[in-house]
């Protein structure tokens, strides 16, 4: 399953980088307090001398899983975000690694912005989802789909909330 999405932010492209997407703090704030998530826990963040970033983070999201999932998940699921960030290109590509099914569970996706002028920019990620578990796999990439599109509507208020704070 191919997952686009738009998210209009008004900041600048080094501020989003850099102040926002970058900031531990804010990372944390927004897994925490606007995802509400169980827990995030930064395991890696390293800066090379050309700018690029290696980022491995590991969360678990709350919410009810579907029941006719439960059988097949459990009843939560923790993932590791493994990303690297091209200074070159300005590109985050990233890998969801999940605590089930890793082996059948393939989460991929990379994410640009583009300058739009006047503090005006355009976040983009496209990501794949690929579930290969006999009977449900469609099942459950539409689940997961959700909860990405879903996750990403309230990160970008949160991240305008973020930028207006005081």
């Amino acid at each position: 399953m191919h997952i686009e999405m738009t998210h209009r932010i008004y900041t600048d492209v080094d501020t989003y980088w850099n102040d926002v997407f970058f900031n531990v703090a804010f990372t944390k704030h927004l897994y925490l307090d606007k995802l509400n998530f169980k827990s995030f826990e930064l395991v890696r963040f390293d800066v090379q001398d050309d700018g690029s970033i290696r980022r491995i983070i590991r969360t678990e999201p709350r919410g009810e899983i579907p029941r006719h999932l439960r059988r097949f998940i459990g009843d939560s699921i923790c993932y590791v975000e493994d990303g690297e960030f091209d200074a070159r290109s300005r590109r985050w590509r990233f890998t969801l690694i999940p605590s089930h099914f890793a082996d059948k569970v393939s989460i991929t996706g990379e994410m640009k912005v583009i300058d739009r002028g006047n503090r005006v920019l355009d976040r983009v990620v496209n990501m794949e989802v690929r579930v290969n578990v006999m009977g449900m796999g469609r099942l459950i990439e539409s689940f997961v789909g959700r909860l990405i599109r879903e996750s990403y509507d309230s990160a970008t208020a949160f991240t305008h909330d973020w930028l207006n704070r005081p």
